[in-house]
């Protein structure tokens, strides 16, 4: 892979790097320290960012949207409530399929309850 992104819109709209951000490794957690720009990041991270910037050319415009609102309230969060978040989100690729599966029933009937 080039060292380069494939296009301006990459960096242009920074999404494949917001989702990035948004999904911490373990090797950058617990002080996640986020990449400025796309020369900082590791050949990995490179490829995990396109990828996820190509996952999102795939969606709908609509699911697009979305993304791009969640991720600026994302964005307007305190920094300590941005931690919080990653660090769930963290544990939760940390659960084997079975627990991840038992927490989507739990989720659901929580949601059905409200």
């Amino acid at each position: 892979m080039s060292s380069r992104p494939p296009g301006r819109s990459v960096r242009a709209c920074g999404l494949g790097l917001a989702l990035l951000a948004l999904v911490p490794t373990r090797a950058l957690s617990p002080s996640l320290v986020l990449a400025q720009n796309w020369e900082e990041l590791s050949p990995d991270q490179r490829s995990r960012a396109m990828e996820n910037y190509e996952r999102f050319q795939r969606m709908p415009r609509q699911s697009q949207r979305q993304v791009e609102r969640r991720w600026q309230d994302f964005r307007q969060m305190h920094p300590s409530e941005q931690d919080r978040i990653r660090r769930n989100f963290d544990t939760y690729r940390n659960m084997s399929p079975d627990q991840r599966e038992d927490f989507a029933d739990r989720y659901r009937r929580y949601q059905e309850g409200r």
